[in-house]
């Protein structure tokens, strides 16, 4: 997921400091070993850092947000309710 998605899903939801997440990972690099010139930075432009402090709630806040949207039927590209799918 992109992060700019991530981020209006926390505001959607009015989840607090999603500002200050923002913040936090737009600038996000990583580099297998800082001490050698020749390794590549990368920058994270999806997601967040498995493994950070803040990685399980943000899990939980997205997961949540993809159960309270309604499944889509593919056959006829309508949504469908929870009650219909579960008959």
């Amino acid at each position: 997921m992109s992060q700019s998605a991530l981020w209006a899903v926390m505001r959607a939801y009015n989840i607090p400091d999603a500002d200050l997440l923002e913040a936090i990972y737009s600038r996000t690099t990583a580099c297998m070993d800082p001490e050698d010139a020749r390794c590549a930075i990368i920058t994270f432009l999806t997601g967040v850092i498995q493994g950070g402090a803040s990685f399980p709630r943000i899990f939980v806040v997205f997961i949540n947000a993809l159960l309270a949207v309604p499944p889509v039927c593919h056959k006829n590209k309508r949504s469908i309710s929870r009650a219909q799918a579960e008959h």
